[in-house]
């Protein structure tokens, strides 16, 4: 998100937050003498990214909610008046450096705001959002209608389509990966060429990627996250589409994958930090896609599954197909005691 972009989201969302009181009314509601509520949403000087949170608690918005809503494993280090340690859990294991190349703004300004020596104003906020999550239009929906805020209104209203459509037709964020990378291919011939699919299936996908919005450029670069409500069926056959893929791409045994795997014995706890390190890897994967330059499109998965004896047990004890199992014999019983 650039300077000029952030700007403009910030005055849209600070009017939004106003709603249908007077620049004064919630001037004076936030104990304000003068009037700077006309100078933020002017852009001459924007709040800062606590006076935000602070008027968002006195127009009754549960920022705390919404900051767990958005990325619950940061919620814990959110804390309204002082935003530097929530921020910097979002940026997770993303170097300062590679913040700032994201964000735009100098290294010493994302240092600052991390380590809390600095309370960034709204646009840099956003900005340093963007960066570390690639999803600020998430978390401006989660504050106001996102339809008051027409900076980002029709991206987020398309993005919600495609991410719909990726239940519906499990290749589409293959296609829209691809597009992105190669804008001037023509759609089919990306979905028949780089993904398999044959005539048939590659018109339908472009069909219903098209109807959804996703050729739309803007809608573009990329649906990583899928953050429409979807039932537990269908996160499964999702799940499961991509773990397909990836396992046809192994067999295949094409030049240039990576596959790694491990198994291993390891206690609860230590199992608990791994499937953490995983979700904040794929953190991070998040924010450098969001930063990055689309020159070609790839597939990540990763799968953490725990050999827990217990299924197996349950699945064990199940009755057999012809009918219930057969009661122990006395000589069973024996056996067994030994």
């Amino acid at each position: 998100m650039d300077k000029p972009t952030a700007d403009l989201v910030s005055r849209q969302l600070l009017r939004a937050l106003r709603g249908p009181r007077s620049q004064l009314a919630l001037a004076r509601r936030l104990g304000y003498r003068g009037n700077p509520v006309a100078r933020w949403e002017g852009g001459i000087r924007f709040p800062s990214g606590t006076e935000l949170m602070r008027a968002c608690g006195v127009l009754r918005i549960d920022v705390t909610a919404v900051a767990r809503a958005f990325h619950p494993p940061a919620a814990d280090a959110f804390d309204p008046e002082r935003l530097g340690p929530w921020l910097a859990a979002l940026a997770g294991d993303a170097s300062h450096t590679d913040l700032a190349a994201r964000s735009g703004l100098s290294r010493q300004q994302v240092g600052r705001a991390l380590r809390g020596d600095a309370d960034p104003r709204v646009p840099e906020l956003l900005r340093l959002i963007e960066a570390a999550t690639g999803r600020v239009a998430d978390w401006v929906a989660a504050l106001v209608d996102i339809a008051s805020v027409p900076a980002l209104a029709a991206q987020v209203s398309l993005r919600r389509s495609v991410r719909r459509l990726a239940f519906e037709e499990p290749w589409s964020p293959a296609l829209l990966a691809l597009l992105d990378a190669h804008p001037e291919a023509e759609p089919h011939v990306l979905a028949e060429r780089a993904l398999g699919l044959d005539a048939e299936q590659a018109a339908a996908l472009v069909r219903a990627v098209d109807d959804a919005g996703g050729l739309d450029a803007a809608t573009r670069h990329a649906p990583l996250t899928v953050d429409v409500a979807p039932t537990a069926e269908e996160h499964r056959r999702l799940r499961a589409h991509w773990a397909r893929a990836g396992a046809e791409r192994v067999a295949a045994a094409v030049d240039g994958d990576v596959f790694s795997f491990n198994v291993f014995a390891v206690s609860h706890v230590d199992l608990a930090r791994i499937r953490e390190l995983q979700r904040a890897f794929f953190r991070e994967v998040r924010s450098i896609v969001a930063a990055s330059e689309p020159e070609v499109a790839a597939l990540l998965t990763v799968h953490t599954a725990a050999f827990d004896p217990a299924p197996v047990s349950r699945a064990a004890s199940a009755a057999p197909a012809g009918g219930a199992r057969p009661r122990p014999t006395g000589a069973d019983r024996r056996r067994r005691s030994r």
